[in-house]
């Protein structure tokens, strides 16, 4: 299931997710 609004899509979680997370927390201005 997707749920899209304006702003945001909300979608399953995915493998490749988890990368996109750890370089979020790599940064520290984030």
């Amino acid at each position: 299931m997707i749920l899209e609004t304006p702003r945001l899509i909300l979608r399953p979680f995915q493998d490749e997710d988890i990368g996109r997370l750890a370089e979020l927390m790599a940064n520290r201005d984030f």
